[in-house]
């Protein structure tokens, strides 16, 4: 049970982000600009989301939220999960702390 308490403890707060981002961008963003510059169809769709994953900073279960509201805006399957997919694997503020925590690990290990 103290697992589970850490686990909740550590990603609550991306989740109501999420939940946040999520609810602003279906209530707020007008369905036409979403047509028209992520459901269009067009090549760069994919490639638009991957960017406008990047410097978002959540995680896997934060972003669910958001890829169930541009699911519901029209966006194609396949880009939401690029845009899933780039906020978890390529998010631009986890590659900084990534960076830094091995950046501390090695400089504490012994050689």
């Amino acid at each position: 049970m103290t697992e589970v308490r850490e686990i909740v403890g550590r990603i609550w707060k991306w989740v109501f982000l999420g939940i946040g981002v999520g609810a602003v961008f279906h209530g707020y963003v007008p369905e036409d600009w979403v047509t028209r510059n992520l459901a269009s169809g067009s090549w760069y769709d994919v490639p638009a989301a991957v960017l406008l994953g990047i410097p978002l900073y959540s995680n896997a279960t934060g972003i669910i939220p958001v890829a169930e509201a541009m699911l519901g805006k029209g966006v194609a399957l396949g880009t939401t999960l690029a845009l899933m997919m780039s906020v978890a694997a390529l998010s631009l503020p986890e590659m900084l702390t990534l960076t830094a925590m091995e950046s501390e690990a090695k400089a504490v290990s012994p050689r």
